[in-house]
């Protein structure tokens, strides 16, 4: 058997050497992902590990953004949705009481729909592309928002109806 060593150590020691990390981060494995099936987020704060985001991984793909005025929240959301739109081809519906992304949306080439009295919105609309092809994009939307993909025949029958 092993001896047992005790040591005089201050706080300060045991600080520095990140024994503890408060809170936690997670292993490397659920932080890192296919690049070309994922999102880069950013790095970590203790370990520098790369931080990729991606649906398949969730068992749901909700995300909330928190944090105090300037910490950088919107911009976030517009380069996630950015890298989203290059990684998936997905598009995305913004709701924005205040007009904080009107702008952004034109210069991305994105649609603002003023929704008021006598507006309405057709999500079904083919917006330029093929039947086919928008099917296809309201089925792979509807994965991301729910469990069909375990389900394909409830899929295909969806696809058919639309």
């Amino acid at each position: 058997m092993g001896e047992l060593k005790i040591f005089d150590v201050q706080n300060v020691d045991i600080g520095r050497r990140s024994i503890v990390v408060s809170p936690p981060e997670p292993p490397a494995e659920y932080l890192m992902a296919d690049p070309k099936n994922s999102i880069y987020i950013g790095r970590t704060a203790v370990f520098n590990v790369p931080f990729h985001w991606t649906f398949q991984r969730l068992t749901n793909p909700h995300i909330a953004i928190t944090g105090i005025t300037g910490s950088g929240k919107s911009y976030l959301i517009k380069t996630f949705l950015l890298r989203a739109a290059l990684v998936w081809n997905a598009n995305a519906v913004i709701i924005d009481w205040a007009g904080e992304y009107k702008a952004w949306v034109k210069q991305v080439n994105g649609v603002v729909i003023a929704l008021g009295k006598g507006s309405y919105m057709n999500l079904l609309d083919l917006g330029g592309m093929k039947p086919s092809d928008r099917i296809k994009q309201v089925g792979r939307s509807l994965e991301i928002l729910t469990v069909i993909g375990q389900y394909p025949e409830q899929r295909l029958l969806i696809e058919e109806a639309i």
